[in-house]
């Protein structure tokens, strides 16, 4: 190998220059070096020591042109030496430096992948507690929302039971009350008693009615009854029956109505109480000499229905709180507090709103504006009477005022079935009918069933929330007998809503009548179906 024979010339070179050989060391260290030279040897550092080696050696033969030239030559090396050391050194730190800087990324990649994996945990763990969160607030609320619809229902069967359990002592107070004003031979202070007692029954029933109609507005319950009608014409008639009050109390009663409008779409029920609470409360408010002042009209599908009347008015604070439920003016005003919040509560069931203004000392002014439109209302909302169903027309009296005879003789007398389970009640309609007709009573529809089987009377009366089997029940067994299918059933109930009519219609009811009820009319309506009836097995 050259380079080792270079090498080798160098080595024997340094052995002469450490032995003093100058002289013979010299041409030794020239082929070595220019051997090695020529063959790019990189040992930078032997030829650096070599050269100087050869330098000193022309040196100590006193040739210092070449000595200064091998000596420069050296010092090159060592530049080069120490510039290739610098190098290493550079590239050696860099090497370090790129090694801790990788080294360090590695660290803070797993740092990176650490925070995000402890993010990620972090987020699912969020997550999942929001979501179990949210999932027991959702199960809580829907058992919030059952239990409140279960309180609800059982709110509505609560009022509904207390208002049949009220309806049915009113009757038994109501009866006597008028078999008692019948009698032509009562003096004017007792008369006036009865009919103070009469018209304190008929407030009360009136109470009753109003906070049955709250609860069920407030479960949801109350439905909306929409049939085509004159809305106008109703409320001119209903005004109408305000005139005697207002003129007994020394009012000025004034109304503008124009009856002649096109028909409209309304609850005739929700109409009825809107106008009678607050023509009432009108009246019930003007002092003597006073106003009372009704304007309705139709206009764009729409009622607008103004009352005022003169008086005290409205302060600031009773203006913010007049339709708050159960809130009265001031302690002097007698009154439940219950009408005006019902008011509200039935014109934005109606798809309308209702404003008061007051000029204390002045006036006050209620204005309703409530809609009339049918398209308005869905399709559930409009009513549909029995006939325009195509069910078959009910011979229900409309002609109470027909003659009708007053007794029937000894020897007809008809025999009425009485099912009530109010002993009371079953008692004094007993003995209401007892000196006209054969009565005979049950306390419960299964007894009635047997009864009626057994004896086929002429009429029924039966209370429909019996226990055992109740009116309903009844009346479908009888109607469904071809032996007494033609027996004519009249339902009592303390239920006053429609849909409640049209059931006991449907089941095949002949009338329905609510409780209380006046005896002239329960009279007129047993004599018309029993007449009826006879009439037609006659031909």
């Amino acid at each position: 190998d050259k380079i080792d024979l270079g090498k080798a010339y160098v080595e024997y070179a340094g052995f002469q220059y450490y032995n003093k050989d100058y002289k013979n060391a010299i041409p030794n260290y020239l082929f070595g070096l220019n051997l090695l030279d020529s063959l790019n040897y990189k040992g930078l550092g032997t030829m650096m020591a070599r050269n100087f080696e050869l330098s000193q050696s022309f040196g100590k033969l006193k040739d210092y042109k070449d000595a200064f030239k091998y000596l420069n030559k050296a010092f090159i090396l060592q530049d080069s030496l120490n510039a290739n050391k610098q190098d290493n050194l550079t590239l050696e730190l860099e090497k370090k430096y790129q090694t801790q800087k990788k080294e360090q990324e590695i660290v803070l990649l797993k740092s990176q992948k650490a925070n995000q994996r402890n993010v990620l945990i972090g987020v699912i763990s969020l997550i999942s507690l929001i979501s179990l969160f949210f999932f027991f607030l959702f199960r809580n609320r829907q058992k919030t929302a059952k239990k409140l619809k279960e309180l609800d229902k059982a709110k509505s069967n609560f009022f509904a039971n207390i208002s049949h359990e009220f309806r049915t002592p009113l009757t038994l107070i109501s009866m006597p009350i008028q078999e008692a004003l019948h009698d032509n031979s009562l003096t004017e202070k007792k008369r006036s008693q009865f009919e103070m007692a009469q018209r304190n029954s008929e407030r009360l029933l009136s109470l009753v009615n109003q906070v049955l109609e709250l609860s069920k507005i407030d479960s949801g319950d109350l439905k909306l009854q929409i049939q085509e009608g004159n809305i106008l014409q109703l409320i001119s008639g209903l005004s109408d029956s305000f005139s005697f009050s207002a003129k007994q109390n020394h009012i000025t009663f004034k109304k503008n109505i124009d009856t002649q409008t096109h028909s409209s779409w309304f609850d005739k029920d929700a109409i009825e109480k809107i106008v009678v609470n607050l023509l009432s409360n009108a009246i019930k408010y003007t002092p003597r000499k006073g106003y009372v002042v009704c304007n309705a009209s139709v206009k764009e599908s729409k009622l607008y229905l103004e009352i005022k009347n003169s008086g005290v008015g409205l302060t600031k604070v009773e203006l913010k709180a007049i339709f708050q439920r159960f809130y009265q003016t001031n302690e002097q005003n007698q009154g439940s507090g219950i009408g005006l919040s019902l008011v509200k509560e039935l014109v934005e069931l109606h798809k309308g709103h209702i404003t008061v203004s007051s000029e204390p000392n002045k006036w006050t002014i209620f204005k309703v504006v409530l809609s009339i439109d049918k398209n308005d209302f869905s399709s559930k909302q409009i009513i549909k009477t029995p006939s325009d169903k195509g069910e078959v027309d009910i011979p229900i009296i409309s002609s109470l005022n027909s003659e009708v005879d007053d007794e029937f003789s000894d020897n007809e007398k008809p025999i009425l079935l009485i099912v009530e389970d109010n002993t009371d009640l079953i008692t004094l309609i007993q003995q209401h009918f007892e000196a006209s007709y054969n009565v005979l009573t049950a306390p419960n529809g299964d007894i009635g069933v047997k009864l009626a089987l057994e004896h086929i009377p002429d009429l029924i009366i039966s209370d429909i929330m019996m226990p055992v089997k109740d009116g309903i029940e009844l009346t479908k067994t009888l109607k469904n007998n071809e032996c007494t299918a033609h027996i004519p059933v009249i339902l009592l109930t303390a239920k006053a809503d429609i849909e409640s009519h049209y059931e006991g219609v449907n089941t095949g009811a002949d009338d329905y009548i609510t409780k209380p009820f006046d005896n002239k009319l329960l009279d007129l309506k047993v004599k018309k179906l029993i007449k009826s009836r006879r009439k037609l097995q006659e031909r």
